[in-house]
């Protein structure tokens, strides 16, 4: 039975996917009634979409827990978004939001189309106002929440795993203005983020929380980075959530902070009791904002779950008004039958049969249209989701021939009369990562050329001059087979 005061909590992490039912109906305190989580658990040489492997572990997970609630509110790990402070100029009230999609157009390093972006409230920075703001694809939000909506689920909200941490600490710690970070490794990625005052920055490291001497290292460069380049002060003190806490000795010693483990359930009510309460980050952050007015308020929803959200908000005037129309309907109706038993009692029984018979025909018509238009439609999500799984799928592949320290930044479709022949890649190294003497790029080539999917053809397309830090460089991969576009 569903309850309408309860909703999923739905964290889609890269190793696994974990869930929490919270109970609203106690203002000001969210409950924990029950939870779970699920490995994606792909066999080894079966390559599937991401979407499909969280619709395959949401369904395991919906099958073992049967909670009582539809509504979901969705996390997306870090990795999979863009984020940036942005500096604002001094703008009149109403000309904010029109100064705050310039900066997004201007810093988000994809068409502003093809992403679900979110910017937060402006705050006071070292610079005056700054803002910040975050993105993702949109076929990756989209894909997400279709896998969500194959189980039956309605998504209500899209957040992002970062921004969750960051509210759940701001929850249990009010009034908060010292700088500090939040470290929340898990088994694959550990998410940094730092406070202070009302700004948030954040940053998603490829690190386990098991590497522990290389995420010493890289929370390191990660505060050296926020206080250099984004003008932040350093935190006084650190707080480990997650499996952060096989790195609090070293990152004492290395440091000279506090290290403190952080409990994300300290005033959240848990019936039964949740074991592990440090990796319930995430999935608290879903949850504060019921209990917590000045969370942050990133939401990439997309724009069909802001559609149906706001025909919820409607849902009551249209019901009013539809029960007043089939009131006066009913009026009418009794006052035709009174009418025509008076003038006509010998053939009432008749005409009244008719009348129905008559309703029901009017009834159908529509739905018939409607099952054609819902046919046509489930056909054209079909050839949707077959073209997006073909891209997904090479994306992840391209990603998977990557070595450590390497990253995809950048795609698009190379097409040849109506077909998609290859794809542009735009891949960020870390110098620091590539080993000596060995040239990575004509390494990466020669890698991609030797798979089944892609062509020899696969070419270095720009190579420009190493920088500081890292470089940039775009190959034209080919595929043995075009795609349909």
């Amino acid at each position: 039975m569903v309850k309408k005061d309860c909703f999923i909590a739905l964290e889609i992490g890269t190793d696994a996917l974990r869930m929490a039912v919270f109970d609203r109906s106690r203002p000001g305190i969210p409950v924990l009634v029950d939870h779970g989580s699920s490995p994606y658990d792909v066999a080894p040489g079966v390559e599937m979409a991401r979407e499909a492997r969280v619709a395959t572990a949401l369904r395991r997970l919906l099958e073992e827990k049967r909670p009582a609630a539809r509504e979901v509110v969705l996390a997306i790990d870090g990795q999979s978004v863009f984020s940036r402070v942005a500096n604002l100029p001094p703008v009149p009230a109403d000309k904010m939001p029109q100064t705050i999609r310039h900066e997004a157009v201007q810093n988000i390093p994809f068409p502003i189309e093809e992403v679900v972006w979110a910017a937060g409230s402006p705050v006071a920075g070292p610079s005056g106002l700054e803002i910040l703001l975050v993105a993702a694809k949109a076929d990756l939000v989209n894909g997400l929440v279709h896998a969500v909506a194959a189980n039956g689920l309605e998504v209500v909200r899209v957040e992002v795993a970062p921004v969750a941490l960051a509210n759940v600490v701001r929850f249990h710690l009010p009034g908060l203005q010292d700088p500090l970070l939040l470290v929340d490794a898990g088994n694959s990625s550990a998410n940094l983020v730092f406070l202070c005052g009302g700004r948030t920055l954040f940053r998603t490291l490829p690190v386990p929380a098991h590497a522990v001497p290389r995420l010493v290292q890289e929370i390191e460069r990660s505060i050296s980075f926020f206080r250099s380049q984004q003008g932040g002060a350093p935190p006084v003190r650190i707080l480990l959530g997650g499996g952060g806490t096989a790195v609090a000795s070293e990152l004492e010693e290395r440091l000279a902070l506090p290290v403190e483990p952080f409990d994300p359930l300290q005033r959240i009510e848990a019936v039964p009791p949740a074991s592990g309460s440090a990796e319930f980050g995430v999935l608290a952050g879903l949850a504060v904002p019921l209990a917590f007015a000045d969370a942050l308020d990133i939401d990439l929803s997309p724009p069909e779950v802001r559609a149906a959200r706001g025909a919820r908000r409607r849902r009551p005037m249209r019901l009013a008004a539809a029960g007043m129309a089939l009131l006066a309907g009913l009026a009418w109706i009794a006052g035709l039958v009174h009418a025509t038993r008076l003038a006509q009692r010998e053939n009432g029984m008749v005409l009244a049969r008719v009348g129905a018979l008559e309703r029901i025909e009017r009834e159908q018509l529509p739905i018939e249209r409607s099952l054609g238009e819902l046919q046509e439609r489930a056909a054209m999500y079909e050839r949707l989701v077959d073209r997006r799984t073909a891209w997904l799928d090479a994306l992840s592949e391209l990603r998977g021939l990557m070595p450590e320290g390497m990253f995809l930044l950048q795609s698009e479709p190379i097409s040849t009369e109506g077909e998609v022949a290859g794809v542009r890649i735009t891949v960020l190294s870390y110098l620091d990562k590539e080993p000596p003497e060995a040239d990575v790029v004509v390494q990466l080539r020669d890698r991609i050329r030797a798979c089944d999917r892609f062509d020899a053809g696969t070419s270095v397309y720009k190579r420009p001059a190493k920088r500081l830090f890292s470089r940039r460089f775009v190959l034209d991969v080919r595929f043995k087979e075009p795609l349909p576009k």
